[in-house]
């Protein structure tokens, strides 16, 4: 027989090829020698079969022995994930606690088969102490093996004796596979502390999720009979009643302990109690922000000790303090100590003569600490102006240690920027070569400012211009600037001999110097005409839009105009003068035609003036013609435009 035919006895069918069993004959030299834990020694070498020859049957199954199939496929290859699980338990001795002698700690055996090792996980428990997680890692241990994880029976790892209950489906159907015995399960050990936390649990209160599903069945309940649902219990109900009803309401009293002020706050919506000290002037004690913290204030003269709770009684409900309890002229005890109200504010007297007909007068309070210790304020005296910048920037560097600018109004600037104060004015007590000389005072609302021009004359000596530069004056306002007052600018008085009519006109109405009332209605017209023909293509377009029916656009509509266009108008008066431009008719309505001519600046029909032109140059004898022909097109212009105002009034209110 050949040698292939050897190595490969199986039929070449899928499933009997094992390619990795059958190598193939290889002539190479075999080493024999090599190192066995460090000694040099001679390798021991299994026979092999000469190529070409045929040996016997019975060595093709020698092939297929155990130690070929796992030198051909190792177990870390073929086992890698396939984990054995067991569950079982130890116990330990608990012998400080008076509620258990023995706990029962349950965990989880596995055992790996890639490399035969083992490890002990335990799961956690809620509010047990016991952290739980990895109780012993990874780890071989010849002592354990398939045959000795049996259910029933224990092992012992690392000192510790762990009795294995049960396992997992696959652990029994490998035992199976393998026809190994692993028993019958077993059961849990009694833990006497989870039985008695069970028993405590169950006159306990319930969990949030019992709540729930129970008051889920009492709406269902509710619903079926037609009653009134509520949510809420009854203290619930009454607290958010009380707390609705008695919101942002304190009374609040003033009161003494030990000499010192205090301010007592019962707050009515939950009733508690706050208590804070009053600092007094040169007390030398430190400010706190709180004396006895808000909270409810049991009634009596001795505050209850911590030990004391652990002998008292149950379900014995502590009074505390109410609003009754307070007043003025009476004492107080409040956690042992005595505080002596004599005043209140003035809701709380309103609230005690509403409530409980009892008027809360004021009473002496007796000495307390700083009681004639006034304190001593001195006046700042601010530093000389240093000659660098205006006024205000020498303030900066002596109110803060890092120079800061002064802050400017800018509103006060943009509101008038246009608003100036102009007089003229001449020299109080002139000399006699300042005679007829005539000056012009501005007075800037912007920033509060003031300059000074005079006018040129000739033959005068005297340049004329700007004599004083626009800067602020201390003492000098609109208020000061009046027709024959007196104003000093750099050592020489001022006398103001009269006003300019917008000056005038500024002080009695006080609307701003800007542009006059009709350039202003022709600019705003001018940017909404703008916005019109960006926003739409064609002028009827824009028409419907703002016209509500038949007859025209009214005053709200123009408003609405306006404003959708982003053209603000100051007030009524000005969108009255604008209507009153743009409806030339006067009726209070803008037809289709005023809108356009008036509005948009746009003919509503063609001309033919250019044709009539050509018709006169080449007929110069027809101008009686076209004086009629120009009062036909002027008619039927009329007549045009009648029709497409009321054609274009009919579609808006369709």
């Amino acid at each position: 027989m050949a040698a292939s035919s050897v190595n490969n006895a199986l039929p070449k069918v899928p499933g009997y090829d094992f390619s990795a069993l059958n190598q193939p004959v290889t002539h190479g030299q075999a080493r024999g020698l090599t190192f066995i834990e460090g000694v040099a020694t001679v390798k021991p070498v299994e026979p092999q079969r000469v190529a070409g020859s045929i040996g016997p049957k019975s060595y093709q199954a020698a092939q297929l022995s155990e130690q070929n199939i796992l030198r051909a496929f190792p177990g870390w290859a073929t086992l890698d994930g396939k984990v054995l699980r067991f569950n079982g338990y130890f116990t330990e001795r608990v012998p400080e606690s008076a509620v258990e002698t023995l706990r029962v700690r349950r965990v989880t055996l596995l055992y790996y088969l890639a490399d035969n090792t083992i490890a002990v996980n335990e799961a956690a428990s809620a509010n047990s102490g016991i952290r739980g997680g990895c109780v012993m890692s990874r780890h071989v241990d010849k002592t354990v093996t398939l045959a000795s994880l049996q259910l029933g029976s224990f092992v012992e790892l690392r000192g510790r004796h762990i009795t294995i209950v049960d396992c997992d489906p696959f652990t029994r159907d490998f035992y199976a596979t393998m026809k190994l015995r692993i028993g019958e399960p077993g059961e849990y050990p009694p833990d006497t502390f989870a039985a008695a936390q069970a028993a405590k649990a169950k006159g306990a209160p319930k969990d949030d999720d019992y709540r729930a599903l129970k008051q889920s069945l009492e709406m269902a309940a509710a619903s079926a009979s037609g009653r009134a649902v509520g949510t809420m219990t009854r203290e619930e109900r009454e607290r958010t009643e009380r707390f609705l009803k008695h919101d942002r309401e304190v009374l609040n009293f003033f009161g003494t302990w030990d000499k010192r002020l205090f301010r007592v706050s019962y707050f009515v919506a939950d009733g508690t109690l706050a208590v804070n000290a009053l600092k007094a002037p040169n007390d030398g004690r430190d400010p706190v922000a709180a004396f006895i913290k808000r909270g409810k204030i049991p009634r009596g003269k001795f505050a209850t000790k911590a030990i004391d709770t652990i002998s008292a009684p149950r379900d014995v409900r502590e009074e505390h303090i109410t609003d009754a309890d307070l007043g003025t002229g009476i004492t107080v005890s409040m956690f042992g100590r005595e505080f002596y109200l004599f005043d209140c504010d003035d809701f709380t007297r309103r609230y005690y003569a509403a409530n409980y007909g009892r008027d809360l007068k004021t009473f002496d309070k007796g000495y307390t600490e700083g009681d004639g210790k006034a304190t001593a304020t001195r006046p700042v005296e601010l530093p000389p102006h240093n000659g660098f910048g205006t006024e205000e920037d020498s303030l900066g560097s002596v109110r803060h240690m890092v120079p800061k600018p002064p802050k400017k109004d800018y509103a006060k600037y943009i509101r008038h920027a246009q608003d100036v104060l102009r007089y003229s004015a001449e020299i109080d007590q002139p000399l006699p070569e300042d005679e007829g000389r005539r000056f012009i005072v501005c007075y800037y609302l912007a920033d509060d400012t003031i300059s000074v021009f005079e006018y040129a004359v000739r033959n005068s000596g005297h340049s004329g211009g700007k004599i004083f530069a626009r800067a602020k004056v201390p003492g000098i306002t609109p208020a000061s600037m009046e027709p024959g007052s007196v104003i000093r600018l750099c050592g020489r008085g001022y006398r103001l001999v009269e006003a300019d009519e917008r000056t005038e006109k500024f002080l009695e109405t006080g609307e701003s110097m800007g542009t006059g009332t009709d350039s202003t209605a022709e600019e705003l017209l001018a940017r909404v005409r703008m916005s019109l023909t960006q926003k739409f293509l064609r002028v009827t377009d824009a028409y419907r839009h703002f016209c509500p029916g038949t007859k025209g656009i009214g005053f709200h509509e123009l408003r609405r105009m306006f404003r959708e266009c982003e053209v603000k108008v100051e007030n009524d008066e000005m969108l009255a003068r604008i209507m009153q431009i743009v409806d030339t008719d006067g009726d209070g309505l803008v037809s289709l035609q005023e809108f356009v001519e008036n509005v948009l600046k746009q003919s509503l029909t063609g001309s033919s003036s250019a044709s009539a032109a050509r018709q006169r140059d080449q007929d110069p004898n027809a101008y009686l013609t076209e004086q009629r022909e120009r009062a036909k097109r002027q008619f039927a212009d009329q007549v045009l435009k009648t029709f497409v105002t009321k054609l274009e009034a009919r579609r808006a209110y369709i």
